[in-house]
């Protein structure tokens, strides 16, 4: 086992982690109330990442997989880095099972919003850190991968990089599917927009067995760059494994990668239909003693492909991406400022903060109305047990602003517990909330949903004269909604609202 303590951004920090005792954790799913959440797991193994979506588990991007799988594969199937010497034509995969732990110490950096691993090998005078954290505050949702190449030799070194995912999903492919008809299913998988250097996958069509077809206005989305000295280039994506791979189909080793250039490799036919993508960057590049290369990498979910192109040119930009970074990082100070704790001991201040953001994972944050002596108080970001041990749990991260998901009554009843000290504007809500779920038996409900708004049909006619379109609106709200749903239809429909 590692050594345990607290780095200058307070991050707890694991040394050795691929030889620790194996564990699994997420990110926070936290997007910021105009963000558009994803879930984000990861264990100590590998790359870490090892599977991540939107809403549930069956919108994966990366497959879904149960904690001790993930132990077994994420050095397979989760994120890849291969670095060609080009002097001697050998290959060097950080973070891959090394067994020579004098020469390579590898750590790793758990922040409340985001994880970052470092892999420092002296014999090859290199250092790779990868960061990873999700896209807030944008009208998309996103996990961002920065991965940083040090050369800590001596002399000045030339190599051919690829770096990225063995295996990116196409939206439109459940959970279940992959597990019981997943090879049946790669004649429906497409990649489009390929040349654009953004490319997006979606399956062609719905591939139910049912009368009626559908097409996906939806995608998955792939778009990576490099920058040296400041300067940014975008890369040209890789989505057929077999350039990277070649026959070796259990991805333990780059097999086609180690027989050709970069060139020959980017310059060759893609197969872009009836087999699962890959998301792979690749390039050449000279690194001085002492300098670094970075590959930033976005991949995501877009919900109407229309707007996809409008964020080409902000994931090619490095400053808008450090912005993001500060911006998440921000919005989880903010949420824990509220049991902001300074004493002795800097292990239990930051005890504090995590626990409070726990409780608010599993409770939810309240946003709090009063009007004509009346409280509403509305959650976000809640979800329910999700992790990679708790496998059993259907959980529910809605993509939309405002997000809030579902959870068990007991989980969300109990983490809601201490809510009246920290906000004491929740007045007893919560109590009246939980009281009036009590069924007539004595027995509560399992599962708590997120909380849906109507206007009785007689009410509508306050739509007349606010907004412009109020007949579209008005079919809105005629159904149960969310708020992040409300927002979203008139951002949609660019409803203007005609006030002063």
């Amino acid at each position: 086992m590692g050594n345990y303590c607290f780095d200058n951004k307070n991050r707890f920090i694991i040394g050795n982690f691929n030889t620790s005792k194996p564990f699994s954790s997420f990110l926070p799913g936290i997007a910021g109330k105009k963000g558009i959440p994803m879930w984000i797991f990861y264990v100590n193994r590998g790359q870490c990442i090892s599977s991540f979506g939107i809403k549930n588990k069956d919108n994966p991007i990366m497959e879904f997989f149960p904690a001790y799988r993930c132990y077994q594969n994420v050095q397979s199937v989760g994120f890849r880095t291969f670095i060609k010497f080009v002097e001697n034509n050998s290959i060097y995969e950080p973070f891959s099972n090394h067994r020579d732990y004098e020469n390579i110490a590898q750590n790793m950096y758990i922040g409340m919003n985001e994880l970052e691993i470092e892999e420092i090998n002296k014999e090859n005078g290199l250092k790779t850190n990868v960061l990873y954290f999700m896209l807030p505050q944008e009208k998309i949702a996103a996990l961002i991968r920065k991965v940083t190449i040090k050369n800590i030799s001596d002399t000045k070194k030339s190599f051919e990089i690829v770096d990225g995912a063995p295996a990116i999903l196409p939206y439109g492919v459940s959970d279940g599917g992959l597990k019981q008809v997943g090879n049946t299913l790669k004649a429906w998988m497409e990649v489009y927009n390929l040349e654009s250097g953004m490319p997006v996958f979606k399956m062609r069509s719905s591939s139910e067995d049912s009368a009626i077809v559908s097409e996906f206005k939806e995608g998955n989305f792939f778009i990576s760059f490099k920058n040296k000295n400041n300067q940014s280039e975008l890369l040209k994506p890789i989505v057929d494994a077999d350039l990277v791979f070649g026959r070796n189909t259990s991805f333990s080793y780059p097999d086609e990668f180690a027989k050709n250039t970069i060139d020959n490799i980017l310059n060759r036919k893609q197969i872009t239909s009836n087999k699962v993508p890959c998301g792979f960057s690749a390039f050449s590049v000279e690194i001085e003693s002492g300098d670094s290369v970075d590959i930033y990498t976005v991949i995501g979910h877009v919900p109407d492909m229309d707007i996809l192109d409008s964020f080409k040119e902000k994931f090619m930009s490095k400053e808008y991406i450090v912005d993001k970074y500060i911006e998440g990082t921000e919005i989880i100070e903010k949420i824990t400022d509220d049991i902001y704790t300074k004493t002795s001991s800097k292990v239990f201040d930051e005890y504090c903060r995590q626990t409070y953001l726990d409780n608010i994972l599993r409770g939810g944050y309240p946003i709090v109305f009063n009007k004509d002596g009346k409280t509403l108080v509305y959650y976000m970001y809640s979800r329910k047990h999700g992790d990679l041990e708790r496998d059993y749990n259907y959980f529910s991260l809605q993509p939309e602003y405002y997000s809030s998901g579902n959870g068990n009554y007991r989980d969300v009843n109990q983490n809601r517990r201490s809510d009246i000290f920290f906000n004491p504007k929740v007045n007893n809500y919560n109590i009246r909330t939980f009281m009036n779920l009590i069924q007539v038996d004595g027995y509560n409900p399992l599962v708590i949903n997120g909380v849906k708004y109507r206007v009785e049909s007689e009410n509508l006619d306050f739509v007349d004269g606010l907004v412009d379109k109020s007949d579209e609106l008005k079919e809105l709200l005629k159904n149960p909604f969310t708020p992040g749903k409300l927002f979203t239809f008139i951002e949609q429909k660019q409803i203007k609202l005609n006030v002063a």
